[in-house]
């Protein structure tokens, strides 16, 4: 394969993760600094602008950490679905969330308190409403109208890849799909579920809960161990979850001869 593409590949899997903390780091400074600016809850008359610039920092970019580490555990780790993230998500965000605002505003405010109940109750529904915006958000971009040409899949239509790629894999990350092909690698917003609906045609197979894979991709097969492991094209390795050793195994080698 040429190295050019590999190298493209790598580099594409490379400045994704950055790309997403500066857009996380980005929301927050831009949260802060109109907190900041507008002062509200009485803020801007209680506090002066530095100590504002202080308290604000520490609510938002607290509640952002928050926010994230339980978004990446129920999407990523668990792969819950947007709704059941929703839920689960702003219940646990506003346990844990909001013990601590109540000790921030303790330490600032020591003349005055809020109440666990009413807050409790308002960071949850303000969590809901972040994660509907996301929801709706999800719904105008992963549903695209998309036309069939000759001889490409529905699927493939989809991609920025030329016409001619080759598909080798995808694998779910979070709400978003890694589509990787023999000409470089890309990031859809669609689910997975979705997804395979789309590559039923193609010779392919499910190897994991979150991974699937073109019979084209696979250049080597390994089981060690009871345990199956496959390298793509692009020498990347995945490996089958136990429930589809088997079938992976099977589908792999037939005509194969790995």
């Amino acid at each position: 394969m040429d190295e050019r593409i590999l190298q493209l590949a790598r580099r594409e899997r490379i400045t994704k993760l950055p790309t997403y903390i500066i857009g996380w780091v980005g929301g927050s400074v831009i949260a802060i600094t109109l907190c900041v600016l507008i002062g509200p809850f009485g803020t801007d008359n209680s506090l002066s602008f530095i100590t504002r610039i202080g308290y604000w920092g520490v609510v938002v970019l607290s509640a952002s950490i928050i926010m994230l580490g339980v978004q990446v555990i129920l999407a990523k780790v668990l792969g819950l679905k947007l709704w059941h993230e929703a839920l689960i998500g702003s219940l646990i965000f506003a346990t844990l969330y909001v013990p601590l605002l109540i000790l921030i505003n303790g330490w600032v405010f020591t003349e005055t308190s809020i109440a666990f109940g009413s807050t409790f109750v308002s960071v949850f529904v303000i969590s809901l409403l972040i994660y509907s915006v996301v929801w709706l958000a999800h719904l105008n971009m992963a549903v695209t109208p998309v036309k069939v040409g000759k001889n490409i899949s529905v699927f493939q239509r989809r991609l920025s890849q030329p016409p001619n790629s080759i598909l080798w894999a995808i694998m779910a990350e979070d709400h978003y799909i890694r589509v990787i092909t023999s000409t470089g690698e890309e990031m859809i917003l669609m689910r997975f579920s979705d997804a395979l609906s789309e590559v039923v045609d193609i010779d392919g197979i499910q190897i994991h809960r979150s991974i699937w894979i073109a019979r084209a991709g696979v250049k080597q097969i390994v089981r060690e161990s009871g345990k199956l492991t496959l390298t793509l094209q692009n020498d990347q390795k995945v490996s089958a979850s136990r429930g589809f050793t088997k079938a992976a195994h099977d589908f792999v080698t037939k005509q194969t001869n790995m």
